[in-house]
């Protein structure tokens, strides 16, 4: 940190904020007329019942435009492959999603179908691929370049989406739609669930720089990092981990690459700050452990009556955090004000173990 005149401080408190992982059947189905019983198999817009932004459910077009389907078709005793990774697109023109070659319900079959998005022939390394027993997947190949969605002057509100940024969003229908029988012709709709970590930060000043209306705080930079960017993925839970569930929580489906690549995560610049706040971080992890030396290093300005202006730097360990889980949502939130420097790691429902206080002189 860095002495000027008079001494400024920075008290970080952490506020973890996570998106409650379950997962329910959403099937949205379209009765069609028992004579009609050839009808074309159709998708309906995918749901997304874990939202990396907020509890409500979001629409699977507001996050991609592609999936791959795999489905396989039962009659009798014999079951083929009907759906084989197949390229399923939202079209604007319908407002919906489709494919080519249409394949159409058997009255007398019984269907299975599984889902992630977005398509592998989008995502430049990346392989996907699928057991076609137990309808588990794998995902090999994923790379995170530390992508900030509002890396652009910052935001009041999360945007939720990442199709401005170059890092995947990666999805996956956990459990799938199994025993649909092929009598009533229904659209396929999946619940899709995040398979990242979702980051951000959130910049306040306290309210004894809010009530001075001569002081300004602006965020000069935030670098924090770094992560480990490449892994592979294998699906080992049928439904999202749930951080309160010992089991889930030890259980391990992302596999970080030992010599892969690193990146740090960076800021919105320039960013002025007031008591209401601003996101100036809003990123995807690869779930893993934190690791003693990653850190984070805030650069911010104050300006007070006279044109007079001080720059500020701290670095702190990023120990507040113990992990980041898949379809979880952290925030951090730095508060600004003449204090010293803190950071509180309150406890939520998907982290383990004592609350913890330190501090930074």
């Amino acid at each position: 940190m860095k002495m000027y005149n008079r001494i400024m401080m920075l008290m970080v408190a952490v506020a973890l904020t996570v998106t409650g992982c379950q997962s329910e059947l959403l099937t949205e189905i379209s009765e069609q007329s028992q004579a009609d019983l050839f009808s074309a198999i159709d998708f309906g817009n995918g749901l997304i019942d874990n939202p990396v932004s907020t509890r409500a459910v979001t629409r699977l077009s507001d996050h991609t435009t592609s999936m791959g389907v795999w489905g396989w078709q039962a009659l009798d005793d014999d079951e083929f492959t009907l759906f084989n990774n197949e390229y399923v697109f939202y079209s604007d023109s319908i407002d919906n999603w489709t494919y080519k070659n249409k394949r159409y319900w058997d009255s007398k079959s019984t269907y299975r179908f599984y889902a992630y998005a977005p398509h592998s022939r989008s995502v430049d390394g990346a392989e996907v691929s699928i057991d076609s027993s137990t309808g588990v997947f794998t995902i090999n190949g994923v790379e995170l370049t530390g992508g900030n969605a509002v890396a652009d002057g910052g935001s009041r509100a999360l945007l939720g989406s990442f199709s401005g940024v170059t890092d995947v969003d990666w999805m996956i229908d956990r459990a799938g739609k199994t025993g649909i029988s092929g009598y009533r012709a229904q659209r396929v709709v999946f619940n899709m669930q995040h398979i990242l970590s979702k980051f951000n930060v959130l910049v306040k000043t306290n309210g004894a720089i809010s009530s001075d209306a001569g002081t300004t705080i602006t965020v000069d930079s935030i670098i924090i990092g770094e992560f480990r960017g490449q892994a592979d993925f294998v699906q080992r839970l049928d439904h999202s981990p749930n951080p309160d569930n010992t089991l889930d929580r030890t259980m391990v489906e992302w596999s970080l690459y030992a010599s892969g690549s690193s990146y740090s995560i960076r800021s919105a610049e320039g960013v002025a700050v007031d008591g209401k706040g601003m996101y100036v971080i809003e990123s995807l992890l690869i779930p893993q452990a934190t690791r003693a030396d990653q850190f984070i290093k805030v650069c911010y300005t104050m300006s007070t009556g006279g044109g007079r202006a001080e720059r500020f730097t701290s670095i702190m360990p990023l120990d507040m955090f113990d992990r980041f889980m898949s379809g979880c949502n952290y925030t951090l939130t730095l508060i600004i004000g003449p204090d010293v420097i803190t950071f509180d790691t309150g406890c939520e429902q998907w982290t383990q173990g004592a609350d913890a206080a330190g501090y930074i002189y």
